[in-house]
């Protein structure tokens, strides 16, 4: 199984079909509802790698809470309090310009950054500043 299809499997499990509880490789893992916003919540295991599933927030401002307002199903997923990719409707995005990684290796690999004093030549500059953790 791919990272990919781990994410839709999860995602239909949890958001589409509703179930308890969501099947990858053998091992259920239970879907909770966050105690406060009342989302829904996987944490499961693929390759070894803790991860998390929750149902996008429509409240907030981002694109993906606009896709969520306006009744797409939307879940993003975390590794280690990162965000690493999403599902909306069934359809894969690996954030991090990876498309088909197949593998965690490539959806881990932490976002390069410029060196301090290239950035605030950038800022001086008037350049766009990129955001830690985000691409």
């Amino acid at each position: 199984m791919t990272l990919e299809e781990a994410l839709v499997a999860v995602w239909r499990g949890a958001l589409v079909d509703g179930a308890a509880e969501v099947e990858l490789d053998g091992q259920r893992f239970p879907v909770r509802e966050t105690p406060r916003k009342q989302l829904c919540e996987v944490d499961f295991v693929f390759e070894g790698q803790p991860l998390r599933g929750l149902e996008q927030n429509p409240k907030t401002e981002s694109r993906w809470a606009q896709l969520a307002k306006a009744g797409h199903k939307v879940m993003q997923f975390l590794s280690a309090g990162r965000y690493i990719g999403n599902v909306v409707d069934g359809k894969v995005t690996i954030y991090g310009g990876r498309k088909k990684s197949g593998t965690m290796r490539g959806a881990l690999e932490a976002p390069t950054e410029l060196p301090k004093d290239m950035a605030q030549e950038r800022r001086k500059n008037g350049a766009p500043q990129k955001r830690k953790g985000l691409q």
